[in-house]
């Protein structure tokens, strides 16, 4: 069955729902008008529902991770619309899909950066740590549970490659990541935040079309690059 849109984005709902956006109907690169969710119970030919995105921001290119404290998915930054096209640069909004009633909503506080190509990822409190990309290559932030934005001015992240950082929850509670070069390091979230060097991943796994997971705490198996080679960092 046809997808409703190109699914660049997607993230699986805690109850099992797959939520998708990233293009018009037609295929047009923009999340500013719609997003589908599709049951998977309801097998390849159907279970789709889409609907309009009400919020004014385009989520093209935005990061989602679900919030563990409510099951729903902070949806940060993405694209600007401008009527014919989009711009492939960044806005600070935020915004909420909330899964029990299936709506896409607009928070009330911004962050303090624009973001596109960024990166989010759940700390040990529940709180939702926000690196990189267009207008944010400067300093990550943290997305708290009430709603606000905490800027960590002293974790610059300035000389770093700030397109879509890998970024994973470190067993010690701190945020070990790598930028598309490869160059790792570990911040600490907490107040205005560290940011500490942690050496060179082989050239051989380093590049934009690379892949990681992991698998286990501690654990990240990164493939691809400039090669066919697996690493475990």
């Amino acid at each position: 069955d046809n997808w409703p849109l190109i699914p660049i984005h997607a993230s699986l709902t805690p109850d099992g729902r797959v939520l998708s956006y990233g293009t018009k109907t037609n295929g047009q690169q923009t999340g500013f008008f719609s997003y589908d969710l599709w049951d998977a119970a309801a097998g390849p030919s159907g279970g789709h529902a889409t609907f309009d995105n009400g919020t004014g921001t385009d989520i093209f290119c935005s990061s989602q991770v679900i919030m563990p404290e409510s099951g729903d998915i902070l949806i940060s930054g993405g694209d600007n619309w401008t009527g014919t096209g989009t711009t492939n640069t960044g806005n600070n909004n935020s915004n909420v899909f909330d899964t029990s009633g299936s709506t896409l909503t607009r928070s009330a506080v911004n962050m303090n950066r624009a973001r596109w190509y960024s990166s989010s990822t759940v700390l040990v409190n529940g709180h939702i740590y926000i690196q990189g990309r267009s207008g944010g290559a400067d300093f990550p932030e943290v997305g708290q549970q009430k709603g606000s934005f905490r800027l960590l001015s002293t974790a610059g992240t300035t000389g770093y490659d700030s397109t879509f950082p890998r970024n994973f929850l470190a067993p010690d509670g701190r945020v070990f990541g790598y930028d598309t070069p490869g160059r790792m390091y570990l911040v600490n979230a907490g107040g205005t935040g560290t940011f500490t060097a942690m050496g060179q991943l082989p050239s051989a796994n380093a590049g934009w079309t690379s892949g990681a997971a992991m698998f286990r705490p501690g654990k990240i198996l990164q493939m691809g690059g400039n090669s066919n080679a697996a690493t475990v960092i």
